[in-house]
């Protein structure tokens, strides 16, 4: 009796976004920790959107993507930008004396 089976051909998909970002990245050379990040960020804003792939993302999402993350940093973390270099001189801005009294109260 003949063989009816059909052959099995090798299908060969278009890699996952992720198998991309990777492959990218460690062609880059960039580090296993900078690859991390990227993945996790990746994955942050994929989760945000519902799912979507970020090719059928539009500019608004990815800027209100950025406002909402924006808005999660507290008052805090904020204010580490005080001591980040400056662009123009690439020294830390200066911090202002902290006096432990608020504008406008009354001593």
């Amino acid at each position: 009796m003949p063989d009816l089976t059909v052959p099995q051909i090798p299908f060969e998909r278009k890699p996952r976004l992720l198998d991309q970002v990777h492959e990218a990245i460690r062609r880059l050379h960039y580090s296993r920790r900078t690859e991390d990040a990227y993945v996790h960020w990746i994955k942050r804003f994929i989760f945000w959107t519902g799912k979507r792939h970020p090719s059928t993302v539009g500019a608004a999402e990815v800027t209100a993507f950025f406002s909402h993350l924006a808005l999660l940093t507290s008052p805090l973390d904020r204010g580490d930008a005080v001591s980040a270099p400056s662009p123009a001189s690439g020294t830390p801005r200066a911090r202002q004396p902290q006096t432990g009294y608020r504008v406008g109260a009354t001593v």
